[in-house]
């Protein structure tokens, strides 16, 4: 991968680290390490995993060579400007990115076909763009495993998904990473009449075929907003149920066959199937957790947790109790995941007697209300639901779903919990666990 001119521009140095004590400074530029060209920060820290380092650098127009010496855990100590993200340049009939309207943040309208962020952060990836250099690099580093979106491996069925005929042969694409040591997660985000059916059977069947170098596949319903465009047909519950019926029977056969199950429904598929969500043993060790696949079974599995610890200990319980006697509470959550939520926090108030957990369910008005997960929800639904069906109360607190907020707390339109909780006038929890909930009605947060 050839590097710039200029090099990776340190902008900043640990006093003392090893590139430190090479003579490094902000504002050099690194050009090569161990001889090999740089142009990321992967590159710099896959050639610098030895203990002596030579270091090639611009110090203005000057080059310089020296050595730095690591010794045993230590990190080279430098932090370099990043490289700009590779933007992606499909056109593809579901993207949702194209389906959002204007006024979010402006992180949110990247298109993101970066295989360094597939590595380090699990984003999908079509590899649409993704020439043999970049193929060779990648096997280079060793970035496994990749997060691959697939969709299908008939040509033209892909071709018409991503809205471009220029895509590289993806199953090729993939045995050359299978070939030198790369494995991949995969993705298909079943779009009705056009990579469902035949198409979708071969693609499974296409994708098994890698055996230990596939770690899973989700099937994905396509996410519809109201603000699309393009007319596509959403996933019914006829095709749920004929989509959950699909990949269970080649799971199951998996699972009897290699002892390990890679075929996965999302959560959504079941919901809209109107069937139960699978036993904890379906999700194996929960491979597309992120990808809303085994989040409605882990949050029962935590309650189911939950409650045994709380039945055991009867002198918490009873605590408890007279602590949080008149508290009341409202508890945020999705469509999708309402009649999991609702159910348990039932179970919870019955436990102690004399608190209120009432539960609103936010219809989704931002997006369009075919948009159900909570990880969509916008902060001015969430502050109208609770002004209107939270009864006009004002409540000791107000839960809010952790997936409703990015890395740096905000929401998709650009709410922090505190800002949230300055209109409400109301206490903000955000809230991960349900042992969070458990703590805040027994008065410990």
């Amino acid at each position: 991968m050839a590097a710039s001119l200029k090099g990776l521009r340190v902008t900043s140095i640990e006093r003392g680290s090893p590139a430190f004590r090479a003579g490094l400074r902000k504002g050099d530029r690194i050009a090569a390490v161990a001889g090999e060209p740089v142009s990321d920060e992967l590159e710099l820290r896959f050639f610098s995993a030895q203990v002596y380092v030579p270091l090639r650098y611009f110090r203005g127009r000057a080059l310089r060579e020296t050595v730095a010496r690591r010794r045993e855990g230590e990190e080279l100590g430098v932090v370099v400007a990043r490289r700009p993200v590779k933007k992606c340049a499909n056109a593809c009939l579901f993207c949702f990115v194209d389906q959002m309207p204007e006024g979010l943040r402006r992180s949110l309208y990247i298109k993101d076909e970066d295989y360094r962020y597939s590595f380090t952060n699990g984003n999908y990836i079509t590899l649409s763009r993704t020439g043999p250099e970049e193929l060779e690099h990648i096997a280079l580093l060793g970035l496994s495993p990749l997060y691959i979106s697939v969709h299908a491996t008939i040509p033209s069925v892909r071709a018409r998904l991503l809205g471009s005929s220029r895509a590289f042969d993806i199953m090729r694409q993939m045995r050359f990473l299978a070939e030198h040591g790369i494995r991949f997660h995969t993705q298909i985000v079943v779009c009705p009449g056009i990579n469902d059916g035949v198409a979708l059977k071969k693609t499974i069947a296409d994708l098994l075929s890698f055996k230990e170098d596939l770690l899973s596949i989700a099937v994905v319903p396509v996410g519809l907003t109201r603000h699309r465009v393009t007319p596509l047909a959403p996933v019914t519950r006829s095709i749920a149920l004929r989509l959950c019926a699909e990949a269970g029977r080649v799971g199951d056969a998996q699972v009897k066959a290699q002892g390990r199950r890679v075929v996965f429904c999302a959560d959504e598929l079941f919901i809209k199937a109107g069937l139960p969500i699978p036993v904890k043993s379906y999700y194996e060790d929960y491979p597309q957790i992120e990808n809303g696949v085994g989040l409605a079974r882990q949050l029962m599995e935590q309650w189911r947790e939950l409650k045994k610890s709380i039945k055991a200990n009867r002198t918490l319980q009873g605590s408890a109790k007279a602590r949080v006697l008149s508290g009341a509470y409202l508890s945020i959550t999705s469509v999708s995941a309402s009649s999991f939520v609702i159910r348990i926090l039932r179970e919870l108030e019955s436990f102690f007697p004399g608190i209120e957990i009432k539960t609103a369910v936010v219809p989704n008005d931002f997006f369009g209300r075919t948009v159900t997960v909570a990880g969509l929800l916008s902060a001015k639904d969430v502050m109208h639901a609770v002004k209107t069906l939270g009864g006009g109360r004002r409540y000791t607190a107000v839960f809010l779903p952790d997936v409703m907020f990015n890395a740096n707390g905000v929401t998709l339109d650009g709410f922090s919990p505190r800002r949230i909780e300055r209109r409400l006038n109301m206490k903000v929890n955000v809230i991960s666990t349900l042992s969070q909930i458990l703590e805040i009605v027994r008065g410990k947060q």
